[in-house]
């Protein structure tokens, strides 16, 4: 789903203009980056957004093999509460997802030949 997915759907579902759906939906990440910003955690009825540390590591340059420091950072974590779990667990979940092209079912992408020019993917 894409951001003006999501505006369309809040909008007919609360009765809104596009325009109105559109600062709602703007509203209401701020207000998850503002809280993630200061390192709180947003739990909602959808699941719990939270910063997570990754601390500092080593890494290669894959073209020319050198040795290169990652240096900490943080990042969002998402786990989604039991309700969402059980839905995208449930049978009819498995369903809409093959309909999506989903893991199970779905449509299946091409893959690259070596007349097409794709390089194998480097060894890790």
């Amino acid at each position: 789903m894409t951001l003006a997915e999501l505006v369309s759907t809040v909008a007919e579902s609360g009765s809104l203009g596009k325009k109105e759906a559109r600062a709602a939906v703007d509203a209401v990440f701020q207000a998850l980056e503002d809280s993630l910003a200061k390192g709180d955690p947003v739990r909602t009825a959808f699941g719990t957004f939270s910063v997570v540390k990754r601390g500092p590591r080593t890494g290669r340059n894959i073209r020319t093999g050198e040795t290169i420091k990652v240096p900490a950072s943080k990042s969002v974590k998402f786990k989604p509460s039991k309700a969402v779990r059980e839905r995208l667990n449930s049978s009819s979940g498995k369903r809409a997802a093959a309909k999506r092209g989903g893991a199970k079912g779905g449509a299946k992408t091409a893959k690259p030949t070596a007349k097409s020019g794709a390089k194998k993917p480097a060894r890790r």
